[in-house]
């Protein structure tokens, strides 16, 4: 199977991301964790390091009720996970956040984090006690292949009461074990 292949860290500008975020986001309140976001991501992607206050404010951002605040901060998290060893622990701690709409956003961010990242998350993700949050999981291991993951979603649709999820594990199971049939991938010779 092809070797996933690292997102380039880099931010647009603050206007750009702003200007079709905040238009989600009236809350003046809800827009200040929304800019302290982006900024924290557009500063991490011009060092190339991502300092605690930096972390702090994605996770703070992550753990917000609103949709348009933490589905964005979710989807910036996993691919600082591609490069931060801390951004994949903080994806750990949101995939353990109470709130089901959270997990929903996180596990759907999933296919962006790193192959190592994305599937012990998945897998978890897939026993999770609301259907919602399930489903989310089992859509994501549709999109991208991780035949580690095989195991975990056979013991999910064994276990699936909720048929809304069965049929996203079911077809996750056969994306899956076509990704295990993949031929190897060619060296840079073309051989």
């Amino acid at each position: 199977m092809p070797e996933r292949i690292r997102p380039r860290l880099f931010a647009f500008p603050r206007d750009v991301e702003l200007a079709w975020l905040t238009e989600l986001v009236p809350d003046n309140a809800d827009r200040a964790v929304l800019e302290a976001m982006v900024d924290a991501f557009a500063t991490t992607a011009k060092t190339k390091r991502l300092l605690p206050e930096h972390l702090d404010a994605i996770e703070r951002a992550v753990g917000h009720p609103r949709p348009a605040v933490h589905g964005p901060a979710a989807t910036r998290l996993t691919v600082l996970a591609h490069y931060f060893p801390t951004a994949a622990e903080a994806l750990e701690r949101a995939m353990a956040r109470p709130e089901s709409s959270i997990r929903v956003h996180v596990a759907s961010a999933l296919p962006n984090a790193p192959a190592e990242v994305a599937a012990p998350l998945l897998a978890a993700t897939l026993s999770d006690s609301e259907y919602v949050v399930r489903k989310a999981a089992a859509a994501a291991a549709n999109s991208l292949p991780l035949p580690e993951l095989l195991p975990a979603l056979q013991k999910a649709v064994a276990n699936e009461r909720d048929a809304r999820v069965r049929v996203l594990l079911v077809q996750a199971v056969t994306f899956q074990e076509g990704a295990v049939a993949l031929p190897a991938p060619l060296d840079r010779s073309g051989r």
